[in-house]
């Protein structure tokens, strides 16, 4: 069977008549006889048959085309049913290892601002008060031998120990090295020796500092490392700006109180600070370690991979 012309109005009727009965599921036998090519020798009133069976073709089709609408309907309300049977995911901010960020985050930023802002009042304080009388050119001068050592700390020891000991291990060891050096530095007996002590424990905070930023990297998926890193910043900005408002009045008050007993009470409410750090990293789940987030780190999505039965690439 040929496809007519339709550059004339009898091959337009051709072309219906065509459709019709490529189209319809029903045959009209009355009026269809033979192939297409032989209905131009039949009567006008059989072309018109042909032309009021366009229109009943047309109806048909947008009567079909309503089919595909009400079964896709019927695949969203089957997929959202399946869902919802699934267990939901808990908010980030109270999944296990969050709230663990946070606090580390926090006592991190609140622990170094403070240790900036308490350790030149504590330089310049008499020694009557228990301070080492200093004046600001020499605790410049202090504060960069500790920045000169800084230096070598981040690039060489850092690093090395991080790699030997593991992330968490070795947060640890620091937190326990900056609250002994806290505890110590405000008696110490000369400026030699507060030197070296100041110096251990700034290190000791900052490199606190970037392990908890890789906690907080590692301690989450991909697809919440945003939500987690802008929580994690937020509590330790917070931190931050409360810490030196904070040290610097409590160091003044316990002066003024107290005396030479009370100068070291800043000081050791920055070791608190660390214990509370040990506590939270010992609380740690195992996967915020770099090198075994890959293996045990939790995936939203693994419980539908299993039911749906797909097997993860090697």
């Amino acid at each position: 069977m040929r496809t007519p012309d339709r550059g004339s109005w009898i091959d337009l009727c051709r072309w219906m008549w065509y459709a019709v009965d490529r189209s319809c599921s029903w045959r009209l036998d009355l009026w269809h006889c033979g192939t297409i090519s032989s209905i131009v020798s039949e009567p006008c009133w059989v072309w018109f048959v042909d032309c009021c069976l366009s229109p009943v073709d047309y109806l048909r089709k947008v009567f079909s085309q309503e089919e595909p609408p009400v079964k896709e309907k019927a695949m969203q309300a089957e997929s959202d049913q399946s869902d919802s049977s699934l267990p939901k995911s808990k908010p980030l901010i109270f999944q296990w290892s969050m709230p663990l960020i946070l606090i580390m985050r926090f006592a991190g930023g609140c622990a170094s601002y403070t240790m900036y802002e308490a350790v030149p009042l504590w330089l310049i304080s008499d020694t009557e008060l228990g301070g080492l009388g200093m004046t600001e050119k020499s605790v410049g001068s202090f504060l960069c031998r500790s920045g000169l050592w800084n230096i070598i700390y981040f690039t060489w020891v850092l690093p090395w120990c991080s790699k030997r000991l593991g992330s968490r291990c070795y947060c640890i060891v620091t937190s326990v090295i900056a609250a002994v050096t806290a505890c110590f530095l405000p008696f110490s007996p000369n400026i030699p020796v507060a030197n070296v002590l100041h110096l251990i424990w700034a290190s000791a905070l900052v490199s606190n500092n970037l392990l908890n930023a890789a906690f907080t990297n590692n301690a989450t998926s991909s697809e919440e490392r945003f939500v987690a890193s802008g929580l994690a910043v937020t509590a330790e900005t917070v931190g931050k700006a409360i810490g030196p408002v904070a040290s610097s009045s409590t160091f003044a008050w316990t002066l003024n109180t107290w005396g030479w007993h009370g100068h070291g009470t800043a000081f050791f409410i920055l070791a608190g600070l660390s214990i509370i750090q040990i506590i939270c990293v010992l609380c740690l789940p195992s996967y915020v370690e770099p090198c075994q987030q890959s293996v045990e780190m939790p995936s939203k999505t693994g419980s539908v991979a299993s039911k749906e039965g797909k097997i993860p690439d090697p």
